[in-house]
């Protein structure tokens, strides 16, 4: 008992350390009380939706660059998931008699929760070999491991690795850096959702039930509510998570040890619908306040939107030549621009020879954050190619098993269904952005966590090849000495056009322009008579 107290208590010092740790480094709360977004458009909304109603304003003076004027008034264009949160961490607030909850500890701690689940998910083997949680035997993906001997500090490394490389990922971390207005906030809550979705599938594949699937294909389906490219990422938790459920017995058959964990084929694919259906009525809220705020459940505001950045504006809701692109020059391009770029053109949006594979074809493009280097395209093949082996080597292995899975980190299943979502969500995204006519570096970092999965599986399988063999443990410290190192030279390489974060204090907060509700009359012609 002490010692689980004594370990519950050092996650939570882990924890409350990262978050911290990485607000103050990342200027994020760069003193005490300076804690407040400089874009306030997500507390308007949560101000909104408290009284009863949608629309930031009733009055047209009130609109603003990317907001929206639909349905009587002003809308917002970055989703109702951030006021959501907004909303449920003002109510935690209240309970303690304090006011609206700051901006930036509200992300951090949504930042928490992600880190929370993460390491209850990928440190629980090492808590297991330390109090017997359960057995110390773990098969593994390499053919020689040694399963009758415990190796307790490789498996600690191993858990730790899977932890710290999503949470420490270096692209996020350049992200939370930059300058974290409203597009930047966004593309960050995004990612830590992601890694929920991410500990989520890995906890199902360790212990698969229907209760588990239902459960995260619920909380997938909400996820467009923060950002629609979410829904990408829904529809792979739908796919992995059914596929970690386990080969069910073809229906009519005697359910053997080893044959699947949902009973019969029938009894699979009544579960797999359940969860469909589950994300299908989260999808659907989603369709709601869409048609509610836009009158249409499929518009997101952006094609609605009034900004001054008149190319973008055309191309938007007119015609642009790059939706005509051809693939071959669209794929270079989307290459360059992922993995190639070596300077930034900030608002030159315009300019040429950006980066190596970039079309002559005009587009509107915004490259001004670090992304990804071919570093990262190497560990992402790896952990693709690593999860192919592992479902090879499920598939042909799983009718021996002799009971249920293994629920080591290690185990074929963890690995393969990893890759499943990385592929799943990555491929369309790159689909969606390949002729996309406006695009940007955080756009390409709706990517972070198909890609961080796919690297996750890589450090899997590579620690579970070595796990009980001969030197196994000196090379996964090697390794996980060179990952903390190439994980600190990326992150010291991330870099920003627009410098760091714009953070208020509660007084500059209350005096800069607020939206009025004022109510504004609306001739019936649509137009108005004089400028009065």
């Amino acid at each position: 008992m002490a010692s689980r107290r004594a370990g519950l208590v050092g996650a939570v010092c882990t924890v409350a350390g990262y978050v911290l740790g990485l607000l103050v480094s990342c200027h994020l709360v760069p003193g005490w009380g300076r804690w407040y977004a400089a874009s306030g458009s997500h507390n308007a909304e949560a101000f909104a939706v408290s009284h009863g109603g949608w629309a930031l304003s009733s009055s047209p003076v009130d609109l603003r660059d990317d907001l929206a004027w639909a349905q009587g008034g002003v809308q917002q264009v970055w989703g109702l998931g951030i006021p959501f949160w907004r909303l449920a961490c003002d109510a935690a607030a209240g309970l303690f008699g304090a006011g609206p909850f700051p901006d930036m500890p509200a992300f951090g701690v949504a930042l928490a929760s992600a880190a929370w689940v993460m390491l209850c998910v990928f440190g629980e083997e090492a808590v297991a070999n330390r109090q017997g949680l359960h057995g110390a035997v773990l098969p593994v993906v390499g053919e020689g491991a040694t399963a009758g001997r415990p190796q307790r500090v490789p498996r600690v490394l191993m858990g730790l690795g899977a932890t710290a490389f999503p949470l420490a990922f270096p692209p996020f971390i350049g992200l939370v850096g930059s300058r974290f207005e409203v597009f930047e906030e966004v593309v960050a809550y995004e990612y830590v959702f992601g890694l929920v979705l991410i500990a989520g599938l890995v906890g199902l594949a360790r212990r698969p039930t229907r209760w588990r699937y239902w459960g995260l294909c619920g909380l997938a389906g909400l996820g467009g509510l923060l950002r629609p490219t979410l829904v990408f990422y829904g529809i792979a938790v739908v796919v992995a998570g059914a596929l970690a459920l386990g080969t069910p017995a073809p229906a009519g058959e005697p359910v053997e040890a080893g044959k699947g964990h949902s009973g019969s084929l029938r009894g699979w694919v009544r579960a797999v619908g359940v969860g469909a259906l589950v994300f299908v009525m989260g999808g659907g809220i989603l369709f709601w306040t869409n048609w509610a705020r836009f009158g249409d459940g499929f518009e997101f505001g952006h094609r609605l939107n009034v900004q001054r950045l008149y190319g973008s504006l055309y191309a938007t809701r007119f015609d642009d030549p790059y939706q005509q692109e051809p693939l071959g020059s669209a794929a270079r391009e989307l290459f360059g621009m992922l993995f190639l770029v070596t300077k930034f053109n900030g608002p030159d949006y315009y300019q040429t020879h950006i980066f190596p594979g970039q079309s002559p074809t005009v587009r509107w493009r915004e490259v001004y954050l670090t992304t990804f280097d071919l570093s990262y395209l190497a560990l992402i093949l790896a952990g693709w190619g690593a999860s192919a082996w592992a479902w090879r080597r499920w598939w042909r292995e799983r009718d021996q098993a002799a009971g249920p899975p293994s629920p080591a980190l290690c185990a074929p299943l963890v690995i393969g269904v990893l890759g499943v979502f990385s592929v799943l969500s990555a491929v369309p995204l790159l689909g969606f952005y390949l002729r996309c006519p406006v695009i940007a570096s955080r756009y390409l970092l709706d990517l972070m966590p198909a890609f961080a999965a796919a690297i996750v599986a890589g450090w899997l399988a590579w620690g579970g090849w070595w796990l009980g063999r001969q030197g196994g443990r000196w090379v996964i410290f090697a390794s996980a000495l060179a990952l903390a190192c190439w994980l600190g030279w990326e992150i010291s390489q991330a870099d920003s056009a627009y410098g760091g974060p714009q953070v208020l204090t509660w007084a500059e907060v209350q005096t800069r322009e607020r939206v009025t509700p004022l109510k504004v009359h609306v001739p019936r012609s649509g137009s108005y008579t004089s400028p009065d």
